[in-house]
């Protein structure tokens, strides 16, 4: 391991690790900087594709210390960006009363 990369390991955040250790050597994973704190974990499609899993409502509301209208610039450049194969996934929670 090089010291670059050494360096890179120790300012991970530990939610970012965690996902990369989920995803396994060959997840190659996709995320959003400044963003950490709305990860709820990793997903995997039936294409056996691994995406880092984000709370949209999280997301927003971290936008709202940073950019005038939140929803709006979320909707239009971090839901809406096509990063690759591995982009991310937006969770949006529904209640289950049943």
């Amino acid at each position: 391991m090089n010291i670059e990369r050494e360096q890179i390991d120790r300012e991970m955040s530990p939610v970012r690790r965690a996902c990369i250790e989920l995803a396994g050597e060959d997840g190659d994973l996709t995320f959003f900087e400044g963003l950490d704190a709305a990860i709820v974990g990793v997903g995997e499609t039936a294409c056996s594709r691994t995406c880092v899993v984000y709370d949209r409502q999280r997301c927003i509301e971290i936008l709202e210390a940073l950019v005038g209208d939140a929803e709006e610039y979320f909707e239009h450049n971090v839901a809406q960006a096509f990063i690759g194969t591995n982009t991310p996934l937006f969770l949006v929670w529904v209640r289950n009363e049943g």
